[in-house]
């Protein structure tokens, strides 16, 4: 089983809506069991999954020990099943942080449902804090998603240099992957080019060949509570999430980056 974190300390640069698509495209096309866990007390990932109240456990619940079969909704996506999150997460992170094992808690929750899953993959909160550490800490890789435009830029710097202390203690963390997102190499808008080019100049391999257009499919999905394939499959967004899908299972075989 493989864990891939989806983080980045800034919000809205598509953090949710490639953790959500990225999973949904491994479990359609390449008919991998995926468990997506939300970790983010805003919830996005569970309601843009479609599940839009009646979350009474959730991901912290599973992190201090309650049962895994009561938390997990099953078959939000074809191969995909999810551990939600509630805005009772962020009250739960005091508790979370005073077990023992603390920040190993989730790797070694996860471990223990290891053979029922190819990959997992966590959705983040937007922030450096307790809740990235617990992911990164269980996670095998990290997937950041960067838009285009300087402050996102500028943030990549500090989450990179976040993780390579997570990798001090996590000896299974291996080095991320940056993920362009409402990218356009085609457009005019000369400055995300720039950023991107300046970003692989520093960055060399981890940034990823794929990138995600700008598609107004994506965030329409997603208020439906669907994933892009079964909202608009022949979206752009549906394109580049499958190729996305596809170059990271070419990584993780090669072992690139």
């Amino acid at each position: 089983m493989i864990t891939i974190a989806v983080a980045n300390n800034k919000g809205g640069v598509g953090k949710t809506t490639t953790a959500q698509n990225l999973a949904a495209a491994l479990g359609r096309y390449f008919k991998k069991r995926v468990l997506i866990c939300d970790l983010d007390p805003q919830a996005n990932l569970t309601s843009g999954a479609g599940i839009k109240s009646g979350v009474v456990l959730d991901c912290g619940d599973f992190i201090l020990g309650d049962d895994f079969d009561k938390i997990v909704k099953k078959e939000v996506s074809e191969n995909v099943d999810l551990l939600p999150a509630s805005g009772f997460l962020v009250n739960k992170e005091g508790a979370i942080k005073q077990l023992g094992n603390f920040p190993f808690t989730f790797r070694i929750k996860l471990k223990k449902i290891s053979d029922f899953y190819d990959y997992v993959i966590i959705d983040c909160p937007p922030a450096i804090g307790d809740l990235t550490r617990l992911a990164l800490c269980a996670s095998d890789r990290y997937l950041i998603p960067l838009e285009a435009e300087a402050y996102a830029y500028e943030g990549l710097a500090k989450f990179v240099q976040f993780a390579d202390e997570i990798k001090e203690v996590n000896s299974f963390l291996k080095n991320g992957w940056v993920l362009a997102t409402r990218f356009n190499p085609k457009s005019n808008r000369n400055l995300s080019k720039q950023i991107i080019d300046k970003t692989h100049e520093q960055l060399g391999e981890m940034v990823l060949s794929t990138y995600i257009r700008d598609n107004s499919a994506l965030s329409a999905a997603q208020l439906m509570g669907k994933d892009i394939f079964v909202f608009e499959e022949k979206a752009n967004g549906a394109a580049d999430y499958k190729a996305l899908a596809s170059e990271v299972l070419e990584k993780l075989k090669i072992g690139n980056g």
